[in-house]
């Protein structure tokens, strides 16, 4: 069973609304492209990302999407003809067509059935992100390549222009995503928690409002959307969280991405050093000469944990109590920091005679 284009970009059977198949690509190459993938997930996000772009060119043209809604994937790129087309294919299917009946989009095959390949992938998100949108006053751009229409009713990408004259795969040297992302720096936050919450994790929901500008009105308007963080245990500050494209959304520009930076409170009680959380616990001179059972605070809210001391016990000594910390990340094999008991010797402030006599008595 073949490809169905209109599974891949999340669009109902015979979408053929224009500004519905920019937006459901729009979308899903922003959240598939390579580029922004981490090592380990880079294979499959590319894989997608080329269905993506192939379904997009398809259902874009509509002599094509005219021939997949008829024949499949199969018949379309088995030479099947558009209807009402004469010809014959292999397997009695008819075909026969070449790709001037597809309106010659760039890449294509030289006659037989539709084709597609990983560079045709990078040429239509280099037309769709890359430039500016020139054409829509009759204006064309500087400098740049200007591509014209696929098919007979025009393209999504007609009236764009492609800037700095590097090709379509290039940018003129840099990657794809260097040119997009230097072109829309993100809108940056900082989301402010406790360090109870980076312990146990929680939810952040966050109003963001961006600048939309629309094509069709070449006017601007403002929304507001919520975004929901989901907050996990253990983050430190400087921790990013990017929600792609929900930021700003520029004519002929990438939609900008929204980033919170994590940053973590001041704690009372607490400082996290790492994974380890460190607490003073005061003690007085006889506490600290003598043995002693002191009471130490737990970042878990939980009882404090009970502690025997055998003096005597110098300022500063720290006693480690494992695995009461912050919770590590997986790539840390998991588990949870230490806590780090310091001890503060509080000494008097004055001495009776009495007591100077008796503390040189004894020592």
């Amino acid at each position: 069973m073949g490809k169905n284009y209109y599974d891949i970009l999340g669009v109902p059977k015979g979408t053929k609304d224009e500004a519905v198949l920019k937006k459901a690509y729009r979308k899903l190459a922003m959240k598939y492209h390579p580029d922004k993938q981490s090592a380990e997930n880079r294979e499959a996000a590319t894989k997608k990302f080329q269905d993506i772009s192939e379904a997009y060119d398809v259902l874009g043209d509509p002599k094509k999407r005219e021939i997949f809604d008829m024949y499949g994937e199969e018949g379309l790129k088995g030479g099947a003809p558009p209807p009402g087309e004469s010809g014959g294919m292999p397997g009695g299917m008819p075909g026969g067509f070449s790709f001037s009946s597809f309106g010659g989009r760039p890449g294509g095959g030289n006659g037989g059935g539709y084709q597609f390949s990983s560079q045709d992938a990078n040429n239509i998100f280099a037309q769709f992100f890359g430039g500016n949108m020139g054409g829509m006053g009759g204006m064309g751009g500087s400098g740049g390549q200007r591509m014209g229409g696929m098919g007979g009713m025009g393209s999504p990408f007609d009236g764009m222009d492609i800037d700095g004259g590097g090709g379509f795969g290039g940018f003129g040297g840099q990657s794809q995503q260097q040119a997009y992302a230097a072109e829309v720096p993100p809108k940056t936050h900082t989301l402010a928690c406790t360090l109870e919450e980076l312990y146990n994790g929680c939810t952040k929901k966050m109003k963001v409002t961006r600048r939309v500008e629309d094509e069709a009105t070449r006017t601007a308007r403002n929304e507001s959307e919520v975004l929901e963080i989901k907050v996990v245990p253990g983050w430190k500050s400087g921790t990013k969280v990017t929600f792609p494209g929900s930021g700003d959304k520029r004519l002929g520009k990438a939609p900008q991405d929204v980033v919170f930076v994590i940053s973590e409170k001041p704690h009372k009680t607490f400082q996290r050093v790492g994974d380890n959380l460190e607490v003073e616990v005061p003690l007085s001179l006889k506490e600290a000469l003598t043995d002693a059972a002191v009471a130490v605070p737990t970042i878990d809210g939980g009882a404090p944990v009970k502690l025997n001391l055998s003096g005597p016990i110098q300022p500063n000594t720290k006693k480690v109590l494992s695995g009461r910390g912050m919770p590590k990340s997986m790539k840390k094999g998991g588990g949870a920091g230490d806590l780090i008991a310091r001890f503060k010797v509080n000494f008097p402030t004055s001495l009776s005679s009495i007591q100077k006599q008796k503390l040189l008595e004894i020592l």
